[in-house]
């Protein structure tokens, strides 16, 4: 089967990049694009651990990495990738700070464990038969609720003098339920897409976020920090 929205279907296009692939193709693309984006990432992140972003900077990252979301919306490959990279880079400029307050060890550690936890969530989605398509939209409402949650919730503890690290705590479980539920249903979504090119780089690119986001509520949750020696 497939789904329904213009943006995975794409079956009215003509250029070569929307023909269909075979499975073996667009899982290589699929995985390539992902583990690109994740070393863009990475990069960038050890590039920027030392960099102190001022009001402008930080506004200027962020909108290069959201003019990468509308890069990405092209059918040619290399403005897939050159949008890939504009995201991927902005979130690990802006990660770079975060991650450097933990241990090093305590990184490649929680990297490990967020890979595993890909592994183990794609297999169960890829191998899962049926479409999980109904999942899109509990998914996406709960995203909107954890970034609203994120945003009032502080200034409501604040303002009741409770304190903010129960509260961090239970976001970040928040997180990494819903980014967990996102891996399996973006791996089952590839398996019931048109097989392009297209298709699979913005599956891809869709995977990849979801392990960066997992990747950082793991790391709150169980990082050891440099301030615990």
């Amino acid at each position: 089967m497939t789904f329904n929205s213009d943006v995975w279907e794409r079956r009215q296009r003509v250029a070569w990049t929307n023909s269909e692939i075979s499975a073996n193709v667009f899982n290589l693309i699929f995985a390539l694009t992902t583990i690109y984006g994740m070393i863009i990432y990475g990069v960038l992140a050890a590039f920027c651990q030392t960099v102190q972003f001022n009001i402008w900077s930080l506004i200027g990252v962020l909108v290069v990495s959201f003019a990468g979301c509308f890069v990405t919306a092209s059918k040619v490959p290399i403005l897939n990738f050159l949008g890939l990279t504009m995201i991927a880079g902005g979130l690990g400029a802006l990660s770079g700070p975060f991650i450097a307050q933990y241990k090093v060890a305590s990184v490649v550690e929680i990297a490990a464990m967020t890979v595993l936890i890909t592994v183990v969530l794609g297999a169960v989605g890829t191998l899962y038969p049926k479409s999980l398509e109904n999942w899109g939209m509990l998914l996406f409402i709960f995203l909107i609720a954890l970034i609203v949650a994120q945003i009032l919730f502080p200034i409501l503890y604040v303002m009741a003098g409770l304190p903010l690290k129960g509260l961090r705590t239970m976001l970040d479980w928040a997180g990494v339920i819903l980014f967990s539920g996102y891996i399996v249903y973006d791996f089952n979504r590839a398996q019931f897409i048109q097989k392009t090119v297209d298709n699979a780089m913005d599956s891809g690119i869709a995977v990849f976020l979801d392990i960066a986001n997992l990747f950082i509520r793991l790391l709150e949750l169980f990082g050891s920090s440099k301030d615990d020696d």
